[in-house]
């Protein structure tokens, strides 16, 4: 546990300076070269870099060809239509008409700077997650927590890390709930009653929660209901996670404490006979 709190620790670290140096970089091209902020998902990954590295202004951007651009994709592992369809895209967003700065060497300079800071950080974020999803399988609740719908690698491992394996520490479900911030503060004076977002909390188990709420959704399809519920009663995407990351914490708890791996078909089994009992209850 503790050396997945440690790994889990320098990790978010890495992500953190990750994002620091990636908005500069977003920053100084959205000045000077727009286009390249378009070119692909996220500026800081390693063929975004080796694009810029190679490629600094626009001006050497919109002298490139396709054969140029299908060249580059080629030696960063693109193949098949995908490289003419990319090599496309590329090429049209490279040469559509945008602003630039009159004056650019500095922040050419500037980002130039940053590509070997971002590459070294991206190569160190790598390299501790595969640390961490290896130390997880080592301990012996990993395989428990692998039922769960979302709770592989890196997120199962910070849900371990963070609930950890004393099956005291949280006596209720409402506990571990309140730890993670995912149930509200009910707040009591008089004859007026509050309800309020919880500010104190663990925010590492409460972050941990959240990408397990948004990793089931894909795997789950009682949670994508739940989720889609949510925002069909008016609330925001932050709110239906936190709903779905509080639900499933709940379930969690108790087969924590019995050791009983998750199943969905029984899971969906047992939502379909409390479903009637809810109905009338709310006709009630």
């Amino acid at each position: 546990i503790e050396e997945l709190r440690q790994l889990l620790r320098a990790y978010d670290d890495m992500v953190q300076e990750q994002r620091r140096q990636g908005n500069r970089l977003i920053y100084l091209l959205k000045q000077y070269y727009p286009a390249a902020l378009r070119l692909f998902c996220q500026p800081y990954r390693l063929i975004a870099l080796a694009f810029l590295e190679k490629y600094p202004t626009p001006e050497l951007g919109r002298a490139l060809t396709l054969d140029d651009i299908r060249q580059f994709l080629r030696e960063h592992r693109y193949s098949g239509r995908k490289i003419d369809v990319k090599a496309i895209e590329m090429y049209e967003e490279l040469q559509a008409p945008a602003p630039t700065a009159g004056v650019q060497a500095g922040m050419v300079l500037h980002v130039q700077m940053l590509i070997p800071i971002l590459r070294h950080i991206y190569n160190d974020r790598t390299e501790l997650r595969k640390r961490i999803v290896h130390a997880f399988p080592g301990h012996p609740d990993a395989a428990w927590w692998q039922t769960i719908p979302g709770a592989s690698n890196l997120t199962g491992a910070r849900l371990l890390a963070w609930i950890g394996d004393d099956r005291e520490r949280f006596p209720t479900a409402n506990a571990l709930q309140a730890t993670a911030g995912t149930v509200p503060v009910t707040r009591r004076s008089g004859k007026s009653k509050t309800v309020e977002f919880r500010k104190g909390c663990s925010h590492k188990l409460r972050s941990a929660a959240d990408d397990l709420a948004r990793q089931s959704v894909k795997k789950s399809k009682w949670a994508r209901e739940y989720y889609d519920a949510q925002l069909a009663r008016g609330h925001g995407s932050a709110r239906a996670y936190r709903a779905l990351a509080n639900r499933w914490l709940g379930i969690i708890w108790k087969l924590w404490q019995t050791r009983i791996a998750y199943d969905e078909k029984v899971h969906m089994a047992n939502r379909l006979k409390s479903q009637p009992k809810a109905e009338l209850q709310r006709a009630g």
